[in-house]
């Protein structure tokens, strides 16, 4: 039976406010990098929190995830879990995987003031570098823990000074060539989960505290290239010109008005480039970068069908265009019995709940593939995130917790049958 554990709204503003200051002072907002002293500060921090208020068995794996361990009762059953992260984006907020975070540590805490014992083993987990990281890989802890990083991998990625990922991880106290001894095996993990930030509009705008999330959106990326003609910008009569701007110009009108014929789709054309970039003379050519998300795959290849088919029509105007497209990451869908025990852990303590998935990837999109998993949003203020107005209600976030600790308990209690 779940006992309400007592949460503590000052010890998570301490904690959220200190790692506030952990933050790169020649950048704007609040940056903390993976690698960098800042976030090697925060990771210390959160990690001595974890030992003198939780006494948890820390560490840090191999490719650097930190982890806090509660010995379970019963020490033969997989561990519950529960992650995200504390690095940022540059110039970025305080609250994006941060919150996450905290969660999971104030509920060890209460879990040893209150002398709760769980029947499972409960982990708290700092992954590595859900961000992009300097050496331009993200997710990098979540992917090792579920054996999808390579040893390879880390050697080839390397930052602007030319230091390798696989250098870094070293240099950090890791040991990357021992990656297989972070993998953890489907079945290890009784369960995984993830308190978040919204990081959208949904849940602030309806005045909800709780998103229950139903699946993370499939990313699908691609690259399209109209190739024109240079010329004079003066004396080429409009009728002869082949100009790839204005064709790149109607192209992303033409997108955006297919994105909006399915429900819950964004596309995004967020990179552009002219060439030649000069006021007197015709474009004779434009790359632009494409950003397709939708938790429906057939609606994903249905959309990239139709923006295949406008491209068609820009070569029959006598330009050239190529259009490459490749799958970022598959869809994730959260076990229904996952998500409906986060429902009920909300209609018991009457707590207002949307259910809808997640637009943007998150370590449990890792996780997923080797435990049965879900995710809690809390609202964001106008939706902001990735920015320095990025903000959540201390209230949100208890509630979140809240639930979160319901959640961890009624899985406890349910999956040791």
């Amino acid at each position: 039976m779940s006992v309400p554990l007592q949460i503590s709204r000052k010890r998570i503003k301490r904690d959220i406010e200190t790692l506030a200051v952990f933050t790169d002072p020649n950048e704007q907002g609040f940056t903390r990098l993976s690698f960098s002293k800042e976030y090697r500060d925060a990771v210390d921090y959160v990690a001595g929190k974890m030992a003198a208020e939780a006494e948890l068995e820390v560490r840090i794996d191999e490719i650097g995830n930190l982890i806090g361990r509660k010995p379970g009762i019963n020490e033969n059953l997989p561990c519950l879990m529960i992650g995200s992260h504390l690095d940022t984006v540059k110039a970025g907020g305080k609250y994006d995987g941060i919150a996450g975070v905290i969660a999971g540590l104030e509920i060890a805490r209460c879990l040893y003031d209150q002398k709760i014992c769980l029947k499972h083993p409960l982990e708290i987990v700092g992954f590595l570098a859900e961000e992009p990281s300097p050496f331009g890989k993200s997710t990098i802890g979540s992917r090792a823990m579920t054996g999808k990083l390579e040893l390879e991998t880390l050697k080839k990625a390397t930052n602007q000074q030319g230091k390798s990922l696989y250098q870094a991880l070293k240099e950090a106290g890791g040991n990357p060539d021992k990656l297989e001894k972070v993998i953890r095996k489907p079945g290890s993990i009784a369960s995984y989960w993830e308190l978040h930030i919204e990081q959208g509009p949904v849940l602030d705008q309806q005045k909800i505290p709780i998103g229950v999330v139903s699946g993370i959106a499939a990313i699908v990326r691609a690259e399209i290239t109209i190739v024109g003609e240079s010329n004079h910008a003066g004396t080429t009569p409009m009728a002869q010109r082949k100009d790839a701007l204005t064709a790149g110009a109607s192209l992303v009108t033409a997108i955006d008005s297919i994105a909006r014929e399915y429900d819950r789709m964004v596309i995004t054309v967020g990179e552009f480039e002219i060439d030649p970039n000069f006021s007197n003379i015709i474009p004779g050519k434009v790359k632009m970068g494409l950003d397709l998300r939708s938790l429906d795959e057939d609606d994903l290849a249905s959309a990239i069908q139709a923006i295949q088919d406008v491209t068609d029509g820009i070569k029959t105007n006598g330009l050239g265009i190529t259009f490459n497209h490749w799958r970022s990451s598959p869809r994730v869908v959260f076990p229904r019995e996952m998500t409906i025990t986060a429902e009920k852990v909300c209609k018991k303590m009457n707590i207002p709940y949307l259910v809808f998935p997640s637009g943007a990837g998150h370590d449990a999109s890792y996780l997923s593939e080797i435990a049965p998993s879900g995710m809690i949003f809390i609202p964001s203020k106008g939706g902001l995130s990735h920015c320095p107005q990025e903000h959540s209600d201390l209230s949100d976030i208890v509630k979140g917790v809240e639930v979160l600790s319901g959640v961890i308990q009624k899985l406890d209690s349910e999956l040791s049958l």
